[in-house]
């Protein structure tokens, strides 16, 4: 499916366009992990039995952190399910119900990605191609460490077997050399237990005469979640630039 009929399709949905509204569709997740005397729900909502689509919300607070990685129990899913992964406030894009990411998810091409607002730039008048390359934001860091994180404010959806390619520069008209590090997401087993995996991938380094991104791109398959990037240093004490999606590269 070409992006242009991907955002025609989200325009049909009749989208509500206020972040953070309540999940409204699916059934929550049954499966619990401990918190003390209490149980958290793995799953913030799944697809139901009479759903079209197949779909899990994976629920932050359920998430175990080991060293960089985040690891979001899931139960057992299939390679297909589309795995929907909140921002860290806990909220969809747009407000979204998760059947309606799911219905854009089942139109996608292997490898093809859509920006969740992909409506939102068509209507004010910019080509389908320049949709994704409004993925992205500003970047500061230092030197001793990853600066802090920067996360879109633009979800993207990838269908089955696909990569995000990040890409990232310096400030203009400096001498820095920075370096870059991406999020992406992996599904597997881990002790035991059907988890997917949010880890922190190296993007090369960027200077004033190149541009960085990882050549081989970064695992984003069958996922929906909010592109984030962290900067560091190689060269001066504190450093900036910018970073992007670049499905170009592919």
């Amino acid at each position: 499916m070409s992006l242009k009929a991907a955002v025609s399709l989200v325009s049909a949905l009749a989208l509500a366009t206020t972040l953070g509204s309540p999940l409204s569709a699916g059934a929550v997740g049954t499966d619990t992990a401990p918190d003390g005397d209490n149980a958290t729900p793995t799953l913030l909502a799944q697809s139901g039995p009479l759903s079209d689509h197949d779909y899990v919300v994976v629920n932050p607070a359920a998430a175990t952190q080991v060293g960089d990685e985040v690891f979001f129990p899931t139960g057992e899913i299939s390679d297909e399910t589309l795995v929907i992964v909140p921002n860290d406030n806990g909220q969809l894009p747009f407000g979204l119900a998760p059947e309606q990411i799911a219905a854009l998810h089942a139109e996608l091409e292997p490898g093809e990605a859509l920006t969740i607002d992909a409506h939102v730039a068509m209507e004010a008048g910019a080509p389908p191609q320049a949709t994704l390359a409004a993925i992205g934001s500003g970047y500061s860091a230092v030197a001793s460490a990853w600066g802090p994180i920067s996360q879109s404010t633009t979800a993207l959806i990838m269908g089955p077997g696909g990569r995000t390619y990040f890409a990232f520069d310096v400030a203009p008209g400096t001498s820095q050399v920075n370096s870059g590090n991406a999020r992406g997401y992996y599904r597997g087993y881990n002790g035991g237990q059907f988890w997917v995996w949010q880890g922190w991938y190296l993007q090369g380094t960027a200077s004033s005469n190149s541009v960085g991104g990882a050549s081989n791109g970064t695992p984003w398959y069958n996922v929906s979640a909010f592109p984030a990037f962290q900067g560091q240093c190689a060269t001066t004490q504190a450093c900036y630039g910018k970073w992007w999606i670049n499905q170009d590269v592919q």
